[in-house]
């Protein structure tokens, strides 16, 4: 009964990881973009 929840904690970890990474690239594209305008 433990496996299955310690696959699935893992399983949201990565997608959650994956998902900032995404955040910080947008993030990083908005600051490039703001600071190359001005």
């Amino acid at each position: 009964m433990l496996v299955p929840l310690i696959l699935a904690f893992h399983f949201l970890n990565l997608i959650a990881f994956g998902m900032l990474q995404k955040m910080d690239r947008v993030v990083a594209l908005l600051e490039y973009s703001v600071s190359s305008r001005s």
